[in-house]
């Protein structure tokens, strides 16, 4: 599971119970810890481990967590794509998982860096870290928070994100969106971004927004509250998305 297009519904389970801090690995599986039909999650942060579930059909998660130093690796078993585990918490609760294929990858990663100690990853990560000036990192935050606004990621999607943010600048927008709040974004960017560079963010948002082939109604709406917000002239708004739909229907137009 990629940790810069974690869901939001996923974020706010975490942040609700009291999890923050950058997330470094996290990891999907098909069945709750119990081994019922559902789905779970296993996060890491720089400090604390975090683990979520819930059944089929339900909206509400069930959330554990505790510092990465308290955890410790009952069982860890490789077999061809499929990676086992058991994971102790230190109040006694025992979570049973397996993950295949890239979340089976992920799932190894996840548990080398609890061996090793998150912490000492972050610090020796944070020391070669590339600088990342504010804009950029205001820019990429506002694609990421453009491309969860219909709680979806297309692969498309994923794939121009990359394209338009170097890695550096892609993770500093992650860490910026998992530490502020939207608003403060808004009043940020409102404050430091130029004309030219608030319509190239408009542009992207909205190529984002329509290169799955799907410009939904909400993801009209976020782009639209930022307008207003940003006092960018809404017949300029008006005249760049209309351009970028009829750009974006050349298949279409041309077939």
């Amino acid at each position: 599971m990629d940790v810069n297009f974690i869901p939001g519904n996923l974020r706010e389970a975490l942040t609700s119970g009291g999890v923050a801090g950058k997330i470094l690995h996290a990891v999907r599986f098909s069945r709750r810890f119990s081994g019922e039909s559902g789905e779970g999650y296993f996060f890491l942060t720089d400090r604390e481990f975090a683990a979520i579930d819930r059944g089929f059909g339900s909206s509400e998660f069930r959330r554990m967590s505790c510092p990465v130093a308290e955890v410790s690796t009952r069982k860890r078993q490789v077999d061809g794509n499929n990676v086992s585990v058991e994971i102790a918490l230190p109040d006694g609760t025992i979570l049973t998982g397996c993950a295949s294929f890239s979340e089976g990858d992920a799932l190894e990663e996840l548990l080398d860096s609890l061996e090793a100690g998150a912490g000492s990853m972050v610090e020796s990560a944070a020391a070669s870290a590339e600088p990342v000036s504010e804009n950029a990192k205001l820019f990429a935050a506002g694609l990421l928070w453009a491309v969860r606004a219909d709680g979806n990621l297309a692969p498309e999607q994923e794939e121009m994100l990359r394209k338009l943010c170097p890695p550096a600048a892609l993770e500093a927008g992650v860490d910026y969106t998992q530490s502020n709040g939207f608003d403060a974004f808004l009043s940020a960017v409102k404050s430091t971004f130029s004309r030219e560079q608030l319509t190239c963010l408009i542009a992207n948002q909205l190529e984002l927004a329509m290169c799955d082939g799907d410009l939904t109604g909400r993801e009209m709406d976020f782009i639209r509250s930022e307008v207003n917000v940003w006092g960018y002239p809404v017949e300029e708004y008006r005249a760049l998305r209309n351009f970028l739909l009829l750009k974006n229907q050349s298949p279409i137009l041309f077939a």
